[in-house]
């Protein structure tokens, strides 16, 4: 989920940018995070992502701390998954689950 350092509002504001409010003001908005595996990459996206992080590394030596967490996070892979993140987007599709059942 969103957290101090990319907090909702940022997050919010891109997608309000992508889609505005006055354009589409029945689309809501919900924010899942996904994972990273850099060895699970095929060989082109693996090209892609190390010129990425070369990009990276020239924000980084400015000064830039989000920059390098985002590549640590990277470099060592992360799974940001959380079924409990899916429960705004389950109440906007009306899909309601019980607390006792767990999730799949």
């Amino acid at each position: 989920m969103p957290c101090d350092l990319w907090p909702a509002s940022e997050h919010e504001e891109a997608f309000r940018r992508s889609f505005p409010a006055d354009r589409y003001a029945d689309l809501p908005w919900v924010y899942c995070r996904g994972g990273f595996h850099f060895e699970r990459l095929g060989t082109m996206d693996k090209v892609a992502m190390r010129i990425y992080f070369k990009m990276l590394e020239s924000e980084i030596k400015r000064g830039n701390k989000r920059e390098q967490i985002s590549l640590d996070g990277m470099r060592k892979g992360f799974d940001g998954c959380n079924r409990a993140y899916l429960e705004p987007l389950l109440e906007q599709l009306g899909i309601q689950r019980s607390r006792e059942t767990p999730a799949r």
